[in-house]
């Protein structure tokens, strides 16, 4: 009986949790309340102690995704000797498609540079986030396309909230 009971509260609990988080406009996030420590930015500028209220923030990163697919080597590229393959127009149709469906909150990034590797690695994928570049190997035939560039993206992601 108290487990129907659980499973009830749970599902509300959840059902509330989930109207509450869409609240937001598209191409932002809900930020709770909560408290914030004093402390001092990089800068030396102090910022006091406080409650942050409650609030939609943007995403850093709102410029709908351009994929540029090519065969340049990129500048300053790890591997001088790497060369690169042209995509068949299938293969750009299908990134395009996964872009479409992932969260906005990571293609969003503006230009990304796809590659596709003449290398042989048991990778995958590879990233270069300062550049926005994600390089593609034939081993990706053995994973889920859209895991491997959800995963670099996620990196793109990430590395551009300290880049910047």
């Amino acid at each position: 009986m108290i487990m129907k009971y659980l499973v009830v509260l749970f599902f509300i609990l959840g059902n509330i949790r989930t109207a509450y988080a869409s609240k937001c406009p598209e191409g932002h996030f809900l930020v709770r309340s909560h408290p914030r420590n004093a402390y001092i930015k990089t800068d030396g500028t102090a910022v006091s102690a406080t409650q942050v209220k409650e609030q939609c923030r943007p995403y850093r990163t709102v410029k709908k995704s351009e994929p540029n697919f090519t065969i340049q080597t990129p500048k300053n590229w790890p591997n001088s000797r790497e060369k690169f393959k042209a995509w068949t127009k299938e293969e750009e149709i299908i990134i395009r498609s996964i872009l479409e469906k992932l969260p906005k909150s990571i293609t969003n990034i503006g230009k990304i540079t796809f590659l596709r590797s003449t290398e042989k690695s048991p990778n995958p994928s590879v990233n270069n986030s300062e550049n926005q570049i994600i390089v593609i190997y034939d081993s990706v035939a053995s994973h889920d396309l859209s895991r491997v560039i959800s995963h670099e993206l996620a990196h793109i992601y990430w590395d551009s909230l300290y880049l910047k």
